[in-house]
């Protein structure tokens, strides 16, 4: 059974900015960085401390979940290590799960 959420996401969801990091490296192992902004809608959750996930140690109390319809464009870059700016604050991606019909991203406040 696939749980849409695209109505959910359209009422109350919010526009974040999806930033894809590509690493590349040297001969020395050397990273350089290089940055692609993208926008992506979804509903956020804030942590406030005291949900199961964060007594549990998943997440911590500011960290965000963000539940995004899986035909949103630009879901191909929801992946760990990349990042999310919200209000001005960075989140790491840490966790990506995609269930039927949408997908739940666990990120980390920097």
């Amino acid at each position: 059974m696939s749980f849409d959420i695209k109505r959910i996401v359209d009422q109350i969801g919010e526009t974040l900015t999806l930033t894809d990091i590509t690493r590349t490296y040297n001969d020395r192992g050397d990273a350089t960085e290089s940055t692609t902004d993208y926008s992506i809608k979804g509903y956020v959750d804030e942590m406030a401390g005291d949900e199961e996930i964060v007594t549990e140690g998943i997440l911590e109390k500011g960290d965000i979940i963000v539940f995004i319809d899986e035909d949103e464009d630009n879901v191909e870059y929801l992946e760990v290590g990349n990042r999310f700016t919200r209000n001005s604050i960075n989140y790491i991606i840490k966790n990506v799960i995609h269930n039927p019909g949408h997908y739940e991203v666990h990120a980390r406040k920097t």
